[in-house]
């Protein structure tokens, strides 16, 4: 068993935090929003963002994050990409000199437009930093659907090691030296859709006026208008002369 820390209790943090408690790893999870943390405890569940999965007994909620990452063998961090930066540097006095770092954020820092593993770069032993990514849904995860991730980072050790600590029946895990591509595909991915997305729509609404289909009347309308139209076209009766009659002889 390893003791597991999180910080950031959103959906894919909370999703995450029941993978590895499932195996049997004590979790402790953090996040800057008290209220929120206070609702998780109260209903033993992250009804703000991830409704109907329930935490189960291996997962606490921390009070502080001193106390969500003072013992931790493993932190993991799950705040927004443009957070990180900011969500590491607080964490890092609490952070046990031999820890390992996995960070699932997606994205690319807007001011210095650094990939997250950059950011690490700037303060982290980077042995023992990893990135979790992967085509999922935290709704699926936590209600224990089959999915596939995948774990990049500089120490194919390292990669492995954690591997072997999410890797579930329902969670399958794979290792790959391409930090760079795991970490664009996963910024760059919904960019795309959602360009695709637009220029579909563009292109049904262009192909709608130009081929827009004609009204269609009623069958009363139509037999009416067919009624008209042959009184109209039908040639006007002319009348005869009259006849002169024979004059008697």
């Amino acid at each position: 068993m390893k003791k597991i820390g999180i910080i950031g209790a959103g959906s894919w943090g909370t999703a995450l935090a029941t993978v590895v408690a499932d195996k049997g790893n004590p979790v402790k999870i953090w996040d800057i929003d008290a209220g929120h943390l206070q609702r998780m405890e109260e209903n033993r569940e992250n009804v703000d963002y991830l409704p109907g999965v329930p935490l189960g007994e291996n997962i606490a909620i921390a009070l502080s994050q001193e106390d969500a990452l003072r013992d931790a063998d493993v932190v993991l961090f799950s705040a927004p990409a443009q957070h990180f930066r900011s969500a590491l540097e607080g964490a890092l006095p609490y952070i046990k000199d031999d820890a390992l770092i996995i960070n699932v954020a997606k994205g690319i820092e807007q001011k210095s437009l650094k990939r997250m593993s950059e950011i690490a770069a700037d303060v982290l032993d980077m042995d023992r930093y990893v990135m979790l990514s992967g085509p999922s849904h935290a709704e699926e995860v936590g209600r224990g659907l089959p999915t596939t991730c995948v774990i990049s980072g500089p120490k194919r050790e390292t990669a492995e090691y954690l591997q072997g600590i999410f890797t579930s029946p329902v969670f399958r895990v794979y290792t790959t030296p391409d930090t760079l591509g795991v970490e664009l595909g996963g910024s760059l991915k919904n960019v795309i859709a959602l360009a695709a997305g637009t220029a579909r729509s563009i292109r049904r609404r262009r192909a709608d006026t130009v081929f827009r289909p004609r009204r269609t009347s009623s069958p009363a309308t139509r037999k009416r208008g067919a009624a008209c139209s042959r009184s109209a076209s039908a040639p006007a009766a002319r009348s005869s002369p009259p006849r002169r009659r024979k004059s008697a002889s």
